[in-house]
């Protein structure tokens, strides 16, 4: 369960940056 939490915040943390930076490097590992 704590594996599935930690996996969304790190996704959408990724999403943030990649929409900050407007990177298209960070949508591969989203």
């Amino acid at each position: 369960m704590k594996k599935t939490v930690y996996f969304i915040v790190l996704t959408a943390i990724v999403h943030i940056l990649s929409a900050c930076s407007g990177s298209t490097v960070y949508d591969e590992y989203a």
